[in-house]
């Protein structure tokens, strides 16, 4: 984006969002920016798209699906403006790291990635019930909160993009969580990860040849997310499966307890957002302190 074609630092958007800071995203489409809502008093950010228009339009219209989203996994939307030489979307500000950041520094517990996929999958599932995809799921576009959080951003919603690619996407994250490697068999911008291990043939090496004395269920779940001759679960399923697995450690479940992403089955933990309220049974992630410190 040129100077002349978007807003800069002091600039006053739709009279009311003030741009403080460029805090990411200079490859000339699309621009991250700390801004201010002078109305509300208090901080948001502002995600900048050049060109609006046309261009846009998948853009805004996942704009609209998030901000009616009900889980508290998702970014709060509070605005989406098309300028036609741009176009912008207003969330929440969100104080914290991203999962980039934490998993550039150490890898999560099992237990703990479970949860926090499981959480991103609740959001996705929304989203997909609302009619749109993300698009961008990777480390960068998870954010991990100082009140304990789990956060995805808004959806990209680009034109091409499937249900399965972000299920497969999710899948990605989940190795990822595991062993701080990204695979490239699921296409991603900016993981800010190393590519994961692969073998003789090209193929990615399972999470337990990676990181030995992982759960072998958990590694063949993640094995089989990223296998595209498989067809995967819905996101509102694979939330279930994984809240499953996190209840043994990613262990194979006892026969009476196990539960199957083949068979049909409902979410049932969406309720009324709260952005101050923490997901329920989201265990504290240490790791967040960590990177904090």
């Amino acid at each position: 984006m040129s100077s002349a074609e978007v807003p800069s630092v002091g600039d006053l958007l739709a009279e009311r969002y003030r741009l403080e800071e460029h805090v990411g995203g200079a490859n000339g489409h699309r621009q991250l920016w700390r801004g201010v809502d002078v109305l509300l008093h208090r901080s948001v950010a502002v995600v900048l798209r050049s060109p609006g228009g046309e261009d846009a339009a998948p853009t805004m219209t996942a704009a609209v699906a998030a901000s009616r989203t009900h889980v508290d996994s998702m970014v709060d939307v509070y605005d989406a403006v098309d300028e036609g030489r741009f176009a912008y979307v207003v969330r929440e500000w969100v104080n914290g790291s991203s999962l980039r950041g934490v998993l550039e520094q150490q890898t999560l517990e099992s237990g703990h990635a479970l949860e926090l996929v499981a959480s991103v999958a609740d959001a996705v599932a929304a989203l997909h019930d609302g009619g749109v995809t993300h698009a961008d799921l990777q480390p960068g576009s998870i954010l991990l909160s100082e009140d304990d959080r789990v956060m995805v951003t808004e959806p990209r919603n680009e034109p091409g993009n499937t249900q399965v690619e972000d299920v497969r996407a999710l899948g990605a994250t989940l190795y990822a969580c595991l062993t701080g490697a990204w695979p490239r068999v699921v296409p991603a911008e900016n993981t800010g990860l190393p590519d994961a291990a692969t073998d003789e043939w090209g193929r990615v090496l399972d999470a337990d040849k990676v990181v030995p004395g992982l759960p072998r269920r958990l590694a063949s779940l993640t094995a089989d997310l990223l296998d595209h001759s498989q067809t995967p679960p819905s996101a509102a399923e694979l939330a279930v499966e994984l809240r499953g697995l996190a209840e043994t450690g990613g262990a194979e479940p006892a026969p009476a307890q196990a539960t199957s992403v083949l068979g049909a089955i409902s979410l049932g933990r969406r309720g009324a957002a709260d952005a101050s309220t923490p997901p329920v049974g989201m265990k504290r992630l240490a790791v967040i302190a960590a990177v904090a410190a």
